[in-house]
């Protein structure tokens, strides 16, 4: 007969064993203990530039790389051109050291009538500083021939 601390001690071991269990499930991510993840930096970056505006840019500006070579005006210049109706939607990510890619779908114009389904994978680099997700938003951030033999 199981007294109340063995009762107690088997409970413990099966929610140790079933949490060890369930942390196995699931994708596989690397912890970089950033608060938000880079599927979320992605979807603010397009909120800011959809909703445009001076302070909407200047905020989706911010989540850009540092190292990226684009100025401020630059950027503001390029996104400005996005079609005003923009939608976003993120199918997916894969996170590497302190490299993600995060996969997105939008839909664009045809030249030829009705619209086509873009898809691309949107880099993002950790930033040890900010303890953030940055866009790497021209993608200079990129070593190809390190990044290609990871991959």
């Amino acid at each position: 007969m199981l007294t109340k601390k063995g009762v107690a001690r088997l409970f413990t071991a099966i929610l140790l064993a079933g949490g060890l269990l369930l942390a196995g499930c699931g994708e596989s991510r690397v912890d970089t203990g950033a608060v938000e993840s880079p599927e979320s930096v992605i979807k603010r970056f397009y909120a800011y530039i959809k909703e445009g505006g001076p302070t909407a840019i200047a905020e989706a500006y911010k989540l850009v790389d540092e190292r990226c070579k684009l100025s401020k005006e630059r950027f503001e210049a390029i996104v400005r051109k996005y079609p005003p109706d923009l939608e976003v939607n993120v199918v997916g990510s894969t996170i590497k050291d302190d490299h993600a890619d995060v996969n997105i779908e939008y839909q664009m114009a045809s030249m030829f009538g009705g619209t086509y389904t873009v898809k691309t994978a949107i880099p993002l680099r950790f930033d040890r500083k900010s303890n953030s997700w940055k866009v790497d938003f021209t993608g200079e951030t990129v070593d190809d021939q390190k990044y290609t033999k990871n991959q």
